[in-house]
């Protein structure tokens, strides 16, 4: 739970993201950074795929969500980075990363 619903956990992942992000703009290459850097794997094609539409899916619904606010606050916002950041924290509550097999 502590995973899921800290403040500190959630600043790390914003920090990881903006760390990944800035490391390459290609989304497969973000995705696989960060199932390896994470589980230490490189995901299967399967997990690749389902990750990288997720990301796309939560870029445009943070885009969506960016327009609704006003102007000053969507110059500090960037939705590939936030959907990078929920990404990220959704790996880190993953079994894959929790359990070591």
């Amino acid at each position: 739970l502590y995973l899921l619903n800290s403040s500190m956990v959630r600043g790390l992942a914003s920090e990881f993201a903006k760390e990944i992000h800035g490391q390459s703009d290609d989304q497969l290459q973000q995705v696989k950074q960060m199932y390896l850097t994470i589980t230490g794997v490189v995901p299967h094609r399967e997990e690749l795929r389902f990750a990288l539409d997720q990301l796309i899916e939560l870029e445009e619904q943070w885009r969506v969500h960016m327009e609704s606010l006003p102007d000053e606050k969507q110059q500090e916002f960037d939705p590939a980075v936030k959907a990078l950041e929920i990404l990220g924290h959704t790996l880190w509550n993953s079994a894959g990363f929790l359990y070591v097999d």
